[in-house]
């Protein structure tokens, strides 16, 4: 319990102070970028999650607020034998061509990544649209969470 304590209040700092913080829970042995460590992940051994990457609508260029994640993925990265899966996502604006959206916003992040010394063999990028919302609501809150490029890491 102290250790799930100390974790909790080691991240709550990192929060506040803007640090993009790796937490590893003792019970399971998962690695997390912005997950609490008491959370469990499902296939947490073999697939490593990041928090998303989030866009403005209509665009594909990684925000100034979503640096520490690209950062903390590619530390993840450096120090890992691990292949990077990259899936963008739109909202549902039927203005734009949203499949091409998705896969720009996932090839951005996969650009920066080889610009940042990972092997492009070991990225994947896709897009889907606006196929998979993280809700049904079509609000503006919940469009502006399905602007993203979601991060999915195999390790071998």
């Amino acid at each position: 319990m102290k250790n799930v304590i100390a974790g909790v209040f080691i991240l709550a700092i990192f929060g506040v102070l803007g640090i993009a913080a790796y937490a590893v829970n003792q019970s399971d042995g998962c690695v997390r970028l912005g997950v609490p460590p008491y959370m469990k992940l499902e296939h947490c051994r073999t697939h490593r999650e990041f928090q998303p990457v989030y866009f403005e609508s209509g665009k594909s260029e990684i925000p100034h607020s979503d640096y520490d994640t690209v950062y903390g993925l590619r530390d993840y990265l450096k120090k890992n034998n691990c292949r990077v899966t990259l899936i963008g996502h739109t909202d549902r604006d039927r203005g734009i061509n949203n499949e091409r959206l998705s896969y720009n916003r996932a090839n951005r992040v996969k650009i920066w990544l080889e610009n940042h010394g990972i092997e492009k063999e070991r990225i994947t990028a896709y897009g889907k649209g606006h196929s998979n919302p993280v809700l049904k609501q079509n609000d503006q809150e919940n469009q502006q969470l399905s602007r993203r490029v979601e991060i999915e890491i195999r390790c071998e």
